[in-house]
């Protein structure tokens, strides 16, 4: 697609070795009309389906279809009544509705999709504006000038961030998502992220990647240490970043989204690096048990 000069935008979205698919999904709309283009904004939204359940590929690709119908659709009814500009929060949330309604209309379509479910997280850029909405366990990060952090909040069971509390779809109920809201200056950047991505990959990290090299060769590399170090889920990610001294205007480019490839598996080596690194005071605990049995039987 093409995209105007004031943002630099790369989206990444990769396999895990051990699944079958890839049920990640991205979503990038920016109308070409500058009158609609003032009005509306940008809007990029990350969809990533529950545990790689059956129907999880249809969960996260109606859920983003249903919400860009429902972003139009809202975005034309308030144009119809003449507004200046239109609050972008209720634009998001009426967005939302149709995606749930799209999703429940799907697992209806096929009795193996009941439970079905996916997480969305979206932001429409309007100027420096922007205004964000989320629900489940993917991320929007927001790296501003002064401090990193997280600007949605976590739908996961204490302790146990592989325990959706809340998602959309999961056999029909009416969730209503979180929003938020920030403005993005010059030569800060936001990035939405599965939850693939962001488990393995620190603030810091993404930081210091994203200073360091152009946005699409850090989306790059982050997410193929993603993969290394998980070694099983998808991992996805897209980010976004102002540039400084530019704005919007006629001049646009083309982007596209960038291919990795998942590390090879081998059952062993691709997803000892990522528990060693976050579990290993519980392995030499375990070790230290271990050793401790076997002294009590020699004895």
């Amino acid at each position: 697609m093409r995209i105007r000069e004031d943002l630099d935008v790369a989206f990444v979205s990769a396999k895990g070795p051990v699944r079958p698919e890839n049920q990640d999904d991205i979503l990038l709309y920016e109308p070409l009309e500058e009158k609609l283009f003032e009005r509306r904004g940008r809007l990029f939204a990350l969809a990533d389906v529950m545990g790689g359940l059956l129907g999880g590929a249809e969960a996260s690709r109606a859920a983003l279809r249903g919400f860009l119908a429902g972003f139009l659709d809202a975005c034309e009814k308030a144009e119809a009544q003449e507004e200046s500009l239109p609050e972008l929060a209720p634009l998001l949330h009426r967005a939302f509705d149709r995606a749930c309604r799209a999703v429940a209309a799907e697992a209806r379509r096929k009795p193996e999709f009941a439970d079905m479910g996916t997480t969305l997280t979206a932001l429409v850029i309007r100027g420096t504006e922007v205004v964000g909405l989320h629900i489940g366990d993917s991320r929007c990060l927001y790296l501003s000038h002064g401090e990193d952090r997280w600007v949605s909040e976590l739908h996961t069971s204490p302790g146990m961030d592989h325990i959706l509390t809340r998602a959309l779809g999961v056999g029909g109920q009416q969730e209503i998502a979180d929003d938020f809201s920030l403005r993005l200056e010059e030569g800060e950047s936001l990035l939405l992220m599965s939850d693939g991505f962001w488990n393995s990959v620190s603030k810091e990290e993404i930081r210091t990647s994203i200073d360091g090299a152009g946005i699409e060769e850090a989306a790059q590399e982050l997410v193929q240490i993603a993969l290394v170090r998980d070694g099983q889920d998808n991992a996805s990610l897209l980010a976004v970043k102002r540039v400084s001294g530019s704005r919007p205007g006629l001049l646009t480019r083309e982007i596209e989204e960038t291919e990795v490839s998942a590390p090879p598996w081998d059952g062993v080596s691709s997803i000892l690096p990522g528990i060693f690194e976050r579990r290993w005071p519980l392995l030499l605990a375990l070790l230290g048990i271990l050793f401790v049995l076997i002294a009590l039987l020699i004895d």
